[in-house]
């Protein structure tokens, strides 16, 4: 069972071979789910309806099979938009990524195929997909930073006809 992660203790952990001893346990401390609060599911019901309930619900223990699946320290939720909860995280080589879950799960898909077929250094490449639970892990984007020196802006002067 080498490598494979368990929980101990609200732990996340590995168990590892080594050369004369059964088993190494490493512990490391696994992150919490962000609060998936009461604006969240407002702002998702005003969009699906009540028909978010049964999905919401479930929602802390599919990020939990993600979270140990995909191996992802989660971060903070992201409260924009109204089709998907939107967490960022950080994955086990350390990239930050953000983790999209939404009740659409068709919808989640499409984004998942056209992100995978733009290759541009605007478009967060994707790094996991699971649409049988409507999940969509991508790289995170930082926007760009502007520079502080202004720009040459070039004027021009037009004369109009009197």
């Amino acid at each position: 069972m080498s490598g494979s992660p368990i929980t101990v203790s609200g732990r996340r952990a590995r168990f590892s071979a080594v050369e004369g001893v059964r088993a190494i346990l490493v512990a490391v401390p696994a992150s919490s789910i962000p609060e998936l609060d009461d604006e969240l599911r407002l702002r998702l019901g005003r969009r699906y309806g009540s028909a978010i309930d049964g999905w919401f619900a479930e929602l802390p223990d599919v990020l939990e099979d993600l979270a140990e699946r995909w191996s992802v320290e989660w971060g903070t939720l992201i409260q924009r938009g109204s089709m998907a909860v939107v967490i960022r995280c950080q994955t086990a080589d350390g990239r930050a990524a953000v983790l999209k879950a939404s009740p659409d799960r068709e919808r989640l898909a499409h984004e998942a195929a056209a992100l995978a077929h733009w290759r541009t250094r605007h478009v967060p490449a994707v790094l996991s997909v699971d649409e049988s639970v409507g999940a969509l892990m991508i790289e995170a984007i930082e926007p760009e930073h502007r520079s502080s020196k202004p720009r040459a802006i070039r004027a021009w002067r037009v004369s109009l006809p009197s």
